[in-house]
C-alpha cells in the first residue's frame, strides 16, 4: 500500500535571512492512536545554508497551535556555508489528554523557527490534521494502524469469551480456548466458530458504512463499543470478531474489498511477510479447497436478522475474492503488533452494568451449530519444485588442499556477492529447527522499513526492545527469515547462489552452499587493528525454488 507524507519547504517572505532554507517531512494527520504507536509528526528537518558565510550558535523551535504538543527546541552549533543539517528524529511530545478529548477533526498548524539569538531567521509553516480517537485515517496512508482499534483485553471482550467457551463445551467436551497448541487446524475452526456463534446470540444490528471510506477514512466504533450499543458497520463488526480471536490466543486478519471489509484467521501459527499484503493471489492460495492455510469469514453473518451458519459465513467471504480486481489488501494484526503497533489504552468506567446492556437470555438466539470439519486431503502435498530428493551427504576430507592463509574464507570472511547477511535472533533455534527438517523462506527486508512513516528509533528508546530483534523472532514462528537486502537484489544474490550450488553439485559431485552460524572475531598480532573474521558452525544447505510461495526456501542436508 502507498504510504504519503508531506515534504514542506520553506516558503519565501520579506522578513527571512535570503539562502537559508528549511525542510522537513511531516505526516498529513495524527490522532491518538498514531501517538501511541510512534507515528512522528515530523519525521526529520533539514537546514540549508547558502548566505555564503557559516552560521553558529543557532536554535532551531517547533511550535503548534493550538497547543496539542509541546514546543520541541534543537540547539545546532554550527552549519558551514553551502552545506546542510539533518535533525533526525524529531521527538516531538504530544499532548495525550489533547488528542484523547478530540470529538471531530481539527485542523493544526505546525511552525518551524530558526534562530540565532533573538533574531528569528528564517519560518516554515505548515498544516497538520488533527484527528479524533476513533476516527481513522484509511486505506491510502498507514492502513496497518487499524490494528490498534483492535483492543482484545477489555472486559467486554471476556463476557463473548465466557458464553463462546459454552460453545465449546457443547461441541467438543472440552470448554477451553488453547490457541495453536494442539497443532490441530479444526481444532483452530471450532475456537473461531464458537466466537462467532457467541456473537450471533447477541443479536447486534448492521450499519452501512460509508461508500468512500477505503479511500478518506471513517469513524471506528471499538469493539466494546459495539457491544454497548449492539450496532456496528462491516468495519466495526470484523474490529470485534478479531479482537475476540486475538484474546484467545489466534491470529486474525482484517480483509477489505471495493466497499466492505470482513474478518478471517491464520490456521496455523504463523504470519504473513508483511503488515500489509496487496496480492490477492497470497489469499487465494492460502484459502484452496483441501488445503486451507486460513478461514474468512463475513462478520455481517452473524448480525441480527440473519441465521447464517458459521460455514455459510465462510462461503461468502470467499465469494468476495471472486472478482480479483476489487480486492484492496489484508492486513495481519499479529505481524502488526511484531512491528510494535498496539491496542490503543483505554480508559473503563468504575462501575460496568454490563449484564443489563447485553441483554437477558431470553432475546438471544437458540445455539449456534459446529461447523463442518476441514477437508485436508492435500494439505502438505503441495510440489516446491527442485530438490525435493534427498541427497547423500558425502564427507571428503583433502587435507593436502587445505590453506591456513588469509585467502581461505573459512579463515578470513569477506562478504562478497556471493554472501549475505541473515536477521536471526536465536541461532541455537535455528539450527535446531532446520536439522529437523523444517524449511525456511528467504525475504527481503521488511517494507515498512523502506516506506513506514513509523520512527523504529523512538520505538527502541521508549521500549527498550531492538526492532530488528523483534521482527526476526516473529519471522522465525511463521518459518521465514529476513535480509538486509531490497526485494530485487536478494532475488539477484538468491539465483546467482542457486546456480552455482546446483552446478557444482552436478559437476562435481560436492555441495558448496552453507550457512554460517556464529563468527569468531580474531587478530593476526597483538597490535593489529584489523579484524578478521571466522565462522564457527557451517551448516550444509540446500536452496529450493518455491513455486507455491514464490522465490526460494533453504533447508538443511544433513
Amino acid at each position: 500500500m502507498e504510504q504519503k507524507e508531506t515534504t514542506s519547504p520553506s516558503t519565501p517572505s520579506p522578513d527571512i535571512t535570503p539562502g537559508i532554507t528549511i525542510r522537513g517531512n511531516f505526516v498529513r494527520s495524527i490522532n491518538f492512536a498514531m501517538q501511541q504507536n510512534y507515528v512522528p509528526i515530523i519525521r526529520n528537518l533539514t537546514v540549508q545554508n547558502e548566505t555564503g558565510n557559516p552560521l553558529t550558535d543557532l536554535d532551531l523551535k517547533v511550535r503548534f497551535q493550538p497547543d496539542f504538543a509541546r514546543e520541541y527546541t534543537c540547539h545546532l552549533e554550527e552549519i558551514p556555508t553551502g552545506q546542510s543539517v539533518e535533525v533526525t528524529p524529531v521527538r516531538i511530545s504530544l499532548k495525550t489528554e489533547y488528542l484523547f478529548s478530540l470529538t471531530e477533526k481539527l485542523l493544526g498548524q505546525v511552525t518551524v523557527e530558526l534562530f540565532q539569538g533573538q533574531e528569528c531567521l528564517h519560518t516554515l509553516e505548515t498544516e497538520i490534521e488533527l484527528l479524533a480517537p476513533d476516527q481513522w485515517s484509511g486505506l491510502l496512508f498507514m492502513p496497518e494502524v487499524i490494528a490498534a482499534f483492535v483492543t482484545p483485553n477489555h472486559p467486554r471482550i471476556a463476557h463473548v469469551l465466557q458464553d463462546a467457551s459454552k460453545l465449546l463445551q457443547q461441541w467438543t467436551g472440552n470448554p477451553s480456548f488453547t490457541g495453536y497448541q494442539t497443532r490441530n487446524p479444526n481444532h483452530v475452526k471450532l475456537q473461531m466458530a464458537a466466537i462467532y456463534g457467541a456473537l450471533q446470540q447477541l443479536e447486534i444490528v448492521y450499519n452501512s458504512p460509508p461508500a468512500t471510506y477505503e479511500i478518506v477514512g471513517q469513524r471506528v466504533r471499538l469493539p466494546h463499543t459495539v457491544l454497548e450499543q449492539k450496532q456496528g458497520t462491516c468495519l466495526d463488526l470484523s474490529l470485534l470478531y478479531a479482537a475476540c480471536l486475538e484474546a484467545v490466543g489466534l491470529y486474525p486478519l482484517l480483509l477489505f474489498v471495493k466497499g466492505h471489509a470482513f474478518g478471517g484467521c491464520h490456521l496455523e501459527e504463523e504470519t504473513f511477510a508483511d503488515c500489509v499484503v496487496d496480492d490477492v493471489s497470497a489469499i487465494e492460495k492460502r484459502t484452496a479447497a483441501g488445503a486451507e492455510e486460513l478461514l474468512l469469514v463475513e462478520c455481517t453473518a452473524f448480525v441480527s436478522g440473519r441465521n447464517d451458519s458459521f460455514d455459510l459465513a465462510i462461503q461468502h467471504a470467499r465469494n468476495r475474492l471472486a472478482p480479483p480486481e476489487q480486492f484492496t489488501c489484508v492486513i495481519d494484526i499479529q505481524r502488526t503488533r511484531s512491528s510494535g503497533i498496539r491496542p490503543i489504552p483505554l480508559q473503563l468506567p468504575s462501575q460496568d452494568t454490563q449484564e443489563a446492556e447485553e441483554g437477558t437470555p431470553g432475546s438471544r438466539r437458540k445455539s449456534a451449530q459446529a461447523p463442518l470439519a476441514l477437508d485436508q486431503s492435500l494439505r502438505d502435498r503441495v510440489v516446491e519444485g527442485e530438490g525435493m530428493e534427498p541427497l547423500t551427504k558425502q564427507k571428503l576430507w583433502e587435507r593436502k588442499l587445505l590453506d591456513f592463509s588469509l585467502r581461505n574464507t573459512l579463515l578470513n570472511f569477506r562478504v562478497t556477492k556471493n554472501a549475505f547477511q541473515l536477521m536471526a535472533a536465536d541461532l541455537c533455534e535455528l539450527e535446531d529447527q532446520l536439522s529437523e527438517g523444517k524449511d525456511f523462506r528467504i525475504l527481503e527486508m521488511p517494507s515498512e522499513w523502506t516506506d513506514t512513516l513509523r520512527d523504529s528509533q523512538i520505538f527502541e528508546m521508549e521500549n527498550q526492545k531492538d526492532l530488528i530483534r523483534t521482527i526476526a523472532t516473529q519471522e522465525f514462528k511463521s518459518s521465514r527469515i529476513r535480509t538486509f537486502l531490497s526485494e530485487a537484489e536478494l532475488d539477484k544474490r538468491l539465483k546467482g547462489l542457486y546456480r552455482s550450488a546446483k552446478m557444482s553439485m552436478e559437476e562435481n559431485g560436492s555441495n558448496t552452499l552453507f550457512l554460517a552460524l556464529g563468527f569468531l572475531r580474531w587478530y593476526e598480532t597483538n597490535v593489529s587493528e584489523k579484524a578478521r573474521y571466522a565462522p564457527l558452525v557451517l551448516l550444509p544447505v540446500d536452496i529450493v525454488r518455491s513455486v507455491r510461495n514464490k522465490g526460494f526456501v533453504i533447508r538443511s542436508r544433513q
